[in-house]
């Protein structure tokens, strides 16, 4: 169990370095979008209707869809079932996704991304996340205050 969790470490440490040299060293995508919704756990309601929008109506865009590895099929499904064709889904945390988070021009998002994230200079960030920065900011859910210096961070609140 020990090794597992050590692996894990090292992976996701190997994966931020990664995101810094993409970050650092390559140039932002003019025509790439990024559009992420709970962590690449679901696409509905206001994230889906970006997409779709940006799919149907803007097709000058790369679509990249963040979706964890159990929702790819799912995902996919749904593009089809609404005959969406040009977005191509990565997986949440992998290279390809740390790369789109550093060279995306456009990043769309319903609540936040990975602790590692910073916004560069000449990206352009929507969040669409319900309510206010002015509220508890999840200060108020004890297991999750791990998460707030993160969504402060994000959303430029002291």
């Amino acid at each position: 169990m020990k090794l597992k969790k050590i692996k894990s470490s090292i992976a996701n440490r190997i994966k931020h370095i990664y995101y810094l040299k993409c970050y650092y060293k390559k140039p932002i995508e003019e025509k790439v979008v990024l559009i992420e919704s709970k962590q690449g756990e679901d696409i509905a309601s206001n994230m889906f209707y970006e997409l779709k929008e940006i799919a149907l109506n803007h097709k000058q865009f790369k679509i990249k869809l963040s979706a964890n590895s159990g929702k790819v099929n799912v995902f996919t499904k749904m593009l089809k079932q609404h005959k969406i064709e040009n977005v191509e889904i990565i997986i949440h945390k992998s290279f390809e996704y740390y790369k789109a988070l550093a060279t995306a021009k456009y990043l769309f998002n319903d609540t936040s991304f990975p602790m590692e994230f910073t916004k560069r200079e000449g990206q352009i960030y929507t969040n669409t996340w319900h309510g206010t920065p002015l509220k508890q900011m999840g200060q108020d859910v004890m297991d999750r205050k791990y998460a707030i210096r993160k969504c402060k961070k994000e959303f430029h609140v002291c």
